[in-house]
């Protein structure tokens, strides 16, 4: 509860007491003694009043924490969720027909490349070809 809600109840509990008293002043002096042991209730009312008050903030400090910590964890699940769900599309069964669909979304990626290899090979040729050069020359 916000501290808005909480002066929205104060001020509600003080008109009915308003309210009350008002009605008791119309009222026979029978009843007007017992209105003298009504005031020692009002004393105890407003200080159960208070401690309710008090009593409805520890609540509410409570219960942000736990739904802030809450969060915290729900959000931390998720991600421990959805790197599970990450590792299974990453590893296929094998060549069974389900995994055959996810070989099927998964984008192309080139294994050889011509143009590199060829590239390579010259590289490797010449080396191979300077190391005889100089076996030769001595």
């Amino acid at each position: 509860m916000s501290s808005k809600l909480i002066k929205q109840a104060i001020q509600q509990v003080s008109a009915l007491d308003e309210i009350a008293s008002s009605k008791n002043d119309g009222v026979k002096t029978k009843q007007k003694k017992k209105t003298a042991t009504h005031t020692s209730v009002n004393v105890e009312r407003g200080s159960l009043l208070e401690s309710s008050v008090e009593s409805i903030l520890l609540f509410d400090n409570a219960f942000s924490n736990r739904s802030s910590s809450a969060n915290t964890s729900l959000n931390q699940r998720q991600k421990v969720i959805g790197k599970k769900k990450s590792k299974k599309v990453q590893e296929p069964l094998g060549n069974s027909r389900s995994s055959s669909s996810i070989y099927a979304r998964k984008a192309h990626v080139p294994t050889f490349n011509k143009k590199r290899h060829m590239s390579q090979k010259k590289i490797k040729d010449l080396k191979e070809l300077a190391r005889m050069l100089k076996r030769d020359k001595k």
